[in-house]
């Protein structure tokens, strides 16, 4: 997967290690204290940015990267 992560603002990057991580929304809500809401959006925008369809395969880039 040829990805790249420097697009990703560090909120975004900050998410898609816990989304790599294994952490569902509300987890990720609940550390960072913002809205599951205001996750949902960041993930779209990653999904978006790194033009991949789920978090899973976002997942993957960010292992790929850091590994």
């Amino acid at each position: 997967m040829a990805a790249d992560i420097s697009g990703l603002t560090r909120r975004e990057q900050d998410i898609l290690r816990l989304i790599a991580d294994g952490r569902t929304n509300q987890e990720i809500a609940d550390q960072l204290v913002v809205s599951v809401n205001t996750v949902q959006t960041h993930v779209a925008h990653i999904l978006k940015k790194l033009g991949v369809r789920s978090r899973h395969q976002a997942a993957d880039v960010w292992v790929q990267r850091n590994h």
